[in-house]
C-alpha cells in the first residue's frame, strides 16, 4: 500500500496557519495539488499556495471562494473543513451569547457550510475530513462554547457520512487533544501550561506537535481508507485514556 497523494485536488479551508498549514505543505511535498481557504492572509515566508480569502461563516463567499479553488485546481478529491476558533469563553453564568454566537457561526456553521458546498462539488470517490476537537469528548471549565460546536463538528460528519456514502465520497472528523501551535492571539504562558498539563494527564507525557497530526489527515485523504466513514479519530497521546501513574505521583497518591 502507498497511501499516494500525488495528482489529488485537495482544499483546504485555515489553511493559511497552524494544523491546516502544516496539513497543506505535507500535501504539497506527497504530490497533491492544494488550495487554501482562510481569512488571514498567507505569510510571505511561508511557501507559495494558491489562496482565496473566505469567511466560511457567509455562505455566498464561501461558495465563490471554493468555486475558485476549485476551478485552480481542476476539480476537488478531498476537502478539509479545518477552520475554527479556539479562544475561551467564560462559564455559561457570565458566558456572552454574542460569544457563543461566533464560536458556533464558525466552528458549526462553517462545516455545514463546508459539507454543503463540497458536497455539491467534491467528485465522486472523494474525502472530506472535518477538524473536530478532543474537546467534543473531554469537557474543561469555561470552554462550554468550544465544546458544544466540536460535539456539533462530530454530528454533522457522522449525518453528511449517511448522505454521501451512494456516492462513495467518505466523510470523517479528527479530533485532537492539545498541540503545540504559534499564534499571535495565544500568551505564551498559557501554551507553556497545556505542556506541563500534558506531560501530567497523557500517557505519551508531552503535548502534540503539528508533524504528530498530518499522519492522519493523509490516511483520511488517501485511497486505502476507502472504506472508512462517519468516524472520528481522536489524536491525543491517550490524554481521554485515565488517570496516569504520574498524575498520582503528583497528587501524592500511593497506587
Amino acid at each position: 500500500m502507498s497511501f499516494c497523494l500525488q495528482g489529488k485536488r485537495v482544499v483546504i479551508t485555515g489553511g493559511a496557519r497552524g494544523i491546516g498549514l502544516a496539513i497543506a505543505n505535507a500535501f504539497v511535498a506527497q504530490g497533491a495539488h492544494v488550495a487554501v481557504l482562510d481569512l488571514l492572509p498567507m505569510r510571505a515566508d511561508d511557501a507559495p499556495l494558491p489562496y482565496f480569502a473566505c469567511d466560511v461563516t457567509d455562505e455566498s463567499t464561501f461558495a465563490s471562494a471554493l468555486d475558485g479553488a476549485v476551478a485552480r485546481l481542476g476539480g476537488l478529491d478531498v476537502l478539509i473543513n479545518n477552520a475554527g476558533v479556539t479562544a475561551l469563553g467564560g462559564e455559561l453564568a457570565s458566558m456572552e451569547a454574542a460569544y457563543f454566537d461566533r464560536v458556533v457561526a464558525v466552528n458549526q456553521r462553517g462545516v455545514m457550510l463546508g459539507l454543503k458546498l463540497g458536497g455539491q462539488r467534491i467528485a465522486d470517490g472523494g474525502s472530506i475530513i472535518n477538524t473536530a476537537s478532543l474537546a467534543a469528548f473531554v469537557h474543561e471549565v469555561g470552554t462550554a462554547a468550544y465544546n458544544a460546536s466540536k460535539a456539533a463538528v462530530v454530528s454533522l460528519t457522522k449525518s453528511a457520512a449517511m448522505e454521501f456514502g451512494p456516492r462513495q465520497v467518505r466523510v470523517n472528523a479528527i479530533c485532537p487533544g492539545h498541540v503545540r501551535v504559534q499564534r499571535d492571539d495565544l500568551d505564551p504562558e498559557v501554551m507553556e501550561s497545556l505542556e506541563q498539563l500534558c506531560e501530567t494527564v497523557a500517557p505519551m507525557g508531552r503535548v502534540a506537535e503539528l508533524d504528530d497530526l498530518v499522519g492522519v489527515y493523509h490516511f483520511l485523504a488517501a485511497p486505502e481508507s476507502r472504506y472508512m466513514t462517519g468516524q472520528a479519530l481522536i489524536i491525543d497521546g491517550g490524554f481521554s485514556l485515565g488517570l496516569t501513574p504520574l498524575l498520582y505521583e503528583k497528587l501524592g497518591i500511593g497506587l
